[in-house]
């Protein structure tokens, strides 16, 4: 049996976890936990973040596109786009495709 990779990486595409709903309210957005119930608010980056997420972006292009909308370096965008990853992964939010 091999051990599926547990780090992602700059071409995997994020994908929304089965039955969650989300709705955007001026720069936050609100997303529903599909097994919990539980809502989590979102500030104007992780909510961008979840919108090219949404659109079928790679790590990568959501990291390279923060750089050029918040006119941050790619390396803060890239270690932003993976710590959310890494948050909403691990509360069963997202999921690599």
């Amino acid at each position: 049996m091999t051990n599926p990779r547990t780090q992602p990486l700059a071409q995997d595409v994020p994908a929304l976890a089965l039955g969650t709903s989300w709705a955007k309210a001026h720069d936050e957005l609100v997303v529903l936990h599909p097994a919990t119930g539980e809502y989590h608010s979102l500030n104007k980056v992780a909510a961008r973040i979840w919108e090219l997420t949404v659109a079928r972006s790679s790590l990568l292009e959501i990291g390279r596109t923060l750089s050029e909308e918040f006119e941050v370096d790619e390396a803060t965008a890239g270690a932003d786009v993976m710590q959310l990853w890494n948050e909403l992964t691990a509360i069963g939010l997202l999921v690599r495709d």
